[in-house]
């Protein structure tokens, strides 16, 4: 997950689960989970919450070390700021398309072969009346190990490294 400064997200700290938080990135560069459960390390902006939490600088070490698992960011079909290309985005049918782009306050999508673009453009709420969701992802970040689900059958693999 790359952390991005205002990122809504959930996670545990510390075997805390944190389901209202947002990431804040410090004038120094380290990151910290901004929510209203626990304090750790302070950052000047806090993004209206009471408490914050160091990350260093968000890499899988540095979870491990401040004791943060499950870090996953939240998505949120109303707000623009939570799409990032390639997001799957699934209909009231079912029906599946990837986002191809983001361009100031419309979503461009695929056709449901994710080959070609949908003809015209989405506003958030366009989408949201249709019925779009994103699509759930079903693996959990442990730590350095990542259970992903393939075809219904939950591995194990460690995690060497985050790639983009």
């Amino acid at each position: 997950m790359k952390l991005i400064h205002g990122t809504k997200v959930t996670c545990e700290i510390d075997g805390t689960k944190i389901t209202d938080a947002k990431i804040s990135k410090g004038a120094e560069g380290n990151f910290y989970i901004c929510q209203n459960k626990l304090s750790g390390a302070e950052t000047k902006d806090k993004l209206g919450y009471s408490g914050s939490w160091g990350i260093s600088e968000g890499n899988l070490d540095d979870l491990k070390y401040h004791k943060v698992t499950n870090l996953r960011p939240v998505k949120d079909i109303s707000d623009i700021s939570t799409y990032q290309v390639g997001d799957i985005l699934v209909d009231e049918y079912s029906s599946r398309c990837k986002v191809l782009g983001v361009c100031g306050l419309v979503v461009i999508i695929s056709t449901s072969d994710f080959e070609r673009a949908s003809s015209s453009p989405y506003t958030t709420q366009e989408l949201e009346e249709e019925g779009y969701y994103f699509e759930n992802s079903e693996d959990t970040l442990i730590g350095k190990e990542l259970t992903q689900t393939i075809k219904g059958k939950k591995y194990k693999v460690v995690v060497k490294e985050e790639v983009e």
